[in-house]
C-alpha cells in the first residue's frame, strides 16, 4: 500500500510537468503591447439615396417612404445635407405606434413632413471639434420642415438628437460621408418634443 502512493504522486507529477511544458510552449510572445489604431474610412463614393438602396437589409422601409413621399431628390442631388436615416425597426415602431399596416398607409404630406425633418441644412459631423467643442451641449439646426431639430455628442463622440427636450434619442451609426451630405443612422423616426 504505501508504494502505490509515491507511484500515484510519481505518475502525477510526470502529467503536471507535461501540462506545463506544452502550455508555455504553446504561448507566443506579442510583438507589440501598444493599441494600434487602424484607420475607419467613412466616405462612401456614393450618394445618400445610393447608399439607402444598397442597404436594403436595413433601410428597405426607409427607400419605401422615401419613394411614396417622391422624395428621391433630396437624397440624390448635391445640396449638402445631414441625413437622418431610420433603420427598418424604426419605422416597425412608428408603424406601430401610429396604427398603420404599411408606410403606403401613412398620408403622403404627414410621411413627407416626417421625412424632411430627418434632412438637416448643412453639413453636421460629431467629431468635428470646432463644432461640437463641449460634450451635451446641444445646437440648433435647421430642417427641410422648417422645424428645429437639436444636435449634440456626448462624451464619447456619440451623436444625439433633440438632447435636452422631452425625448431623445442616440445616434447608432454616425459620421457616414456620402458625396452629398453626412448620414447617421437611427433607430427611430424622430420628432420634436418639446
Amino acid at each position: 500500500m504505501k508504494n502505490i502512493q509515491p507511484k500515484a504522486h510519481s505518475i502525477r507529477l510526470v502529467i503536471m510537468t507535461i501540462l506545463l511544458i506544452t502550455v508555455f510552449t504553446r504561448c507566443e510572445i506579442q510583438d507589440n503591447f501598444e493599441y494600434q489604431p487602424s484607420p475607419t474610412n467613412p466616405n462612401l463614393n456614393m450618394t445618400a439615396w445610393e447608399f439607402i438602396q444598397e442597404r436594403s437589409d436595413i433601410m428597405s422601409t426607409m427607400a419605401e417612404a422615401i419613394t411614396r413621399a417622391a422624395m428621391q431628390d433630396y437624397y440624390s442631388q448635391e445640396k449638402g445635407y445631414t441625413y437622418i436615416l431610420p433603420r427598418n425597426n424604426a419605422w416597425k415602431k412608428y408603424l406601430t405606434a401610429n396604427k398603420y399596416a404599411s408606410v403606403q398607409e401613412i398620408p403622403v404630406e404627414q410621411l413627407q413632413s416626417a421625412l424632411k425633418y430627418h434632412l438637416v441644412k448643412g453639413k453636421v459631423n460629431f467629431s468635428n471639434p470646432d463644432e461640437f467643442k463641449n460634450p451635451n451641449e446641444p445646437i440648433a439646426y435647421q430642417t427641410e420642415n422648417g422645424s428645429v431639430m437639436y444636435l449634440s455628442r456626448s462624451t464619447n463622440y456619440q451623436g444625439l438628437i433633440n438632447q435636452g427636450t422631452k425625448k431623445q434619442w442616440t445616434i447608432i451609426t454616425s459620421n457616414l460621408e456620402a458625396t452629398n451630405g453626412t448620414l447617421h443612422v437611427v433607430d427611430d423616426v424622430v420628432f420634436l418634443s418639446q
